[in-house]
């Protein structure tokens, strides 16, 4: 074809026809740049279609990873309703009878409110579109402000579920060990606990073995009837009850923020 080309060009200038020659060589550059503008469009097309297949994917996998962390959102929230449901039981029992009650469910219940769960966000995809800087590939301006939003939510919400675990680690715990005798059996029949319980059941069975011992509960009631003892027990499980309220209120925000973004994304992902 260029070869063609030159010698047309060539026959023009050996025939003295300049005029012509002009016009054919602008016609040249003419069909050039369109051949470049065309070259330019389909490569902007085939790079905006990538693009798009790219985001439609970052999306669906988003969606993936949300339905994931809302089932651990649910389990969490669970586990604090347990908490606040034996915590509001004990604190309205020492309200109507003006004293520790230290019967057969004491020592399991002081044992629930013994254990703790991590919460643990899910966001691989959030985590790639910020470190390959794709996050822009998500058009939807609005879209992709909700979801910086959510994953910012999220995060905060792990380090205060963190630093309230670590009240419970460091004082409610060593607390209770001075005070009672503390059963563990019941963490594991929490419903929050079930996964864990039923994968593990003979392990747990097998090991998990509790000191049946009366004179435990008697000196549990010897150390809970002392003054001092039992405002330092009732101050520690208020503040359990409350540390339970405040994470219980902060996941659930999470969790109405996720079942928008939830819905959203579901139906842009069925277009």
């Amino acid at each position: 074809m260029i070869k063609f080309f030159r010698h047309i060009r060539q026959s023009m200038i050996n025939q003295n026809r300049t005029k012509k020659y002009l016009l054919y060589a602008i016609g040249e550059i003419i069909l050039v740049v369109i051949g470049i503008l065309i070259a330019l469009q389909i490569n902007n097309w085939n790079s905006n279609r990538i693009d798009n297949q790219n985001e439609a994917l970052y999306l669906k996998n988003i969606e993936s990873d949300l339905i994931m962390q809302k089932a651990i959102i649910d389990n969490q929230l669970l586990f604090e309703s347990d908490i606040l449901n034996i915590t509001d039981k004990m604190i309205k029992s020492y309200n109507e009878e003006n004293q520790i009650k230290t019967d057969s469910l004491f020592s399991k219940r002081i044992g629930v409110l013994s254990g703790r769960m991590t919460f643990t966000k899910h966001n691989p995809t959030y985590d790639e579109l910020i470190s390959t800087g794709n996050l822009d590939l998500i058009k939807d301006r609005d879209l992709r402000e909700k979801l910086v939003l959510f994953y910012q939510s999220s995060e905060r919400l792990e380090k205060i579920l963190s630093i309230n675990n670590e009240f419970v680690d460091e004082t409610f715990i060593p607390g209770m060990m001075n005070l009672s005798k503390t059963d563990y059996g019941g963490v594991f029949k929490m419903e929050s606990f079930q996964d864990i319980f039923n994968e593990n059941k003979e392990l747990i069975e097998n090991y998990l073995v509790e000191v049946d011992n009366s004179n435990l509960t008697e000196i549990s009631q010897q150390q809970l009837a002392k003054p001092e003892n039992e405002l330092t027990f009732i101050n520690q499980l208020t503040n359990r009850n409350r540390l339970a309220l405040v994470n219980y209120l902060f996941i659930n925000q999470l969790k109405k923020s996720l079942e928008a973004l939830l819905q959203e994304l579901k139906s842009i992902n069925e277009i």
